[in-house]
């Protein structure tokens, strides 16, 4: 059984379940990116740095329209 990783956006006592994108610096397309998989890219472009806590972070900064890149990575809110 698969079961799809969720994650959330909280504001105001309201949660939000979101789907994030990831772009490589030398990609044209932008991928939909699970949680689990965000923190992997985020362990591998800044290992020396908390991986939650930075996703955390990009989470709240995307949530208000932002892109954010971290490293070669681009990480966006839904399409």
């Amino acid at each position: 059984m698969v079961v799809k990783s969720r994650t959330y956006i909280c504001r105001d006592g309201t949660c939000l379940i979101v789907e994030f994108y990831t772009q490589y610096s030398y990609e044209k397309k932008w991928t939909k990116t699970s949680e689990k998989e965000g923190l992997r890219m985020i362990s591998e472009e800044m290992p020396e740095t908390d991986a939650e806590g930075t996703l955390k972070y990009i989470l709240s900064e995307i949530a208000k329209g932002k892109i954010i890149t971290l490293g070669e990575c681009r990480f966006k809110l839904e399409n």
